[in-house]
């Protein structure tokens, strides 16, 4: 689910912006948590560095591989016909299974 909050602040003499208590907590945020900047035409996106990415995507694609999750698959036949359905060999490829 995406949420979408909004909220003025300013900008204070040091360039510093202050993140709205309830958006740090929604977020997990403390004093150490590093963030990425990017400025993407005049926006500025601010995201949560998570050092440990690579690690936790090996971990996620660990627990998926042992709850043996089968994929939705339909025929062939309708794959061929509909465009947005893929087949269960592309699918698993994707997922590198």
């Amino acid at each position: 689910m995406v949420y979408i909050l909004a909220k003025t602040t300013k900008i204070d003499k040091q360039g510093r912006i202050l993140i709205p208590k309830n958006y740090r907590e929604k977020l997990g945020l403390s004093e150490e948590t590093s963030v990425n900047i990017h400025l993407v035409d005049r926006r500025l996106i601010i995201e949560v560095f998570n050092p440990n990415l690579h690690e936790a995507v090996n971990q996620w694609k660990e627990n998926l591989v042992k709850r043996n999750i089968k994929a939705f698959t339909i025929p062939k036949s309708a794959v061929s016909s509909d465009p947005k359905w893929f087949s269960e060999e592309y699918a698993r490829q994707k997922l590198g299974l």
